[in-house]
């Protein structure tokens, strides 16, 4: 690490694919774990 811009900025922007990835797994997870029909029913409630 010599501390440059140019490291400055891959090390951003690997950190910023990294939370991307991470955010897309965490919903993935919430889903599969959840289940659409559940959250779907708690955030939307349908009368029936």
């Amino acid at each position: 690490m010599n501390g440059t811009t140019y490291d400055g900025a891959v090390r951003s922007r690997r950190w910023a694919a990294g939370a991307a990835a991470w955010t897309v797994v965490f919903v993935v997870l919430a889903y599969a774990v959840f289940g659409t029909s559940s959250l779907t029913s708690v955030d939307f409630p349908t009368p029936d």
